[in-house]
């Protein structure tokens, strides 16, 4: 199945994929992924623009540990480039008065960025050749890019994300998902 044909399923009375029926049919797919990527963005406009030609069912997904350093070389699509930009600007404010509200209006989230130094939900990340590319998480990037250039969080801490890798990619590189370094 191609990230086209998402386009073809039945949608729900919210305009929306239905989960249960994506589990189905790609069963070695993550939830969180089939959540964050297939259901709430396979049938926007920009992300058929982007992804139309994955094979889905050729995607390896797994939680990998990266560290700020890999996480800036990350690939983002230009129509997105100014939301990270944006709620990067928001962050950076977390510093000036020690206001961790700045960065979300979701308590919960806000609580754990606060405890935790990181985000609650791991961002959608694809491995296109040899680049690492953002497909879901623009405004958790962008959070944690104020809050490193803020020096409210250590570029040395490292951040789980969902990292999505083509089969015939699979082990041509070899990430570490090791446990995230305290912060």
């Amino acid at each position: 199945m191609k990230f086209r044909d998402l386009l073809t399923l039945p949608k729900d009375r919210l305009d929306r994929l239905n989960k249960l029926e994506l589990m189905a049919l790609l069963p070695n797919t993550p939830e969180d992924v089939i959540e964050q990527f297939y259901v709430d963005h396979g049938i926007n406009k920009e992300f058929q623009q982007q992804y139309s030609d994955i094979n889905l069912n050729e995607v390896v997904w797994e939680v990998v540990s990266v560290n700020y350093d890999t996480l800036s070389k990350l690939s983002v699509f230009p129509d997105f480039v100014d939301w990270v930009n944006r709620c990067a600007k928001k962050s950076l404010r977390v510093a000036k008065n020690d206001n961790w509200k700045r960065i979300d209006h979701a308590q919960d989230v806000v609580n754990y960025w606060q405890l935790n130094k990181t985000w609650q939900r791991k961002p959608i990340v694809i491995l296109k050749g040899d680049t690492l590319h953002l497909v879901e998480g623009h405004s958790r990037f962008g959070c944690l890019k104020g809050l490193i250039k803020a020096n409210v969080i250590s570029n040395e801490c490292e951040h789980k994300i969902w990292l999505g890798k083509n089969v015939s990619l699979a082990n041509s590189a070899n990430h570490d998902a090791a446990t995230p370094k305290g912060c």
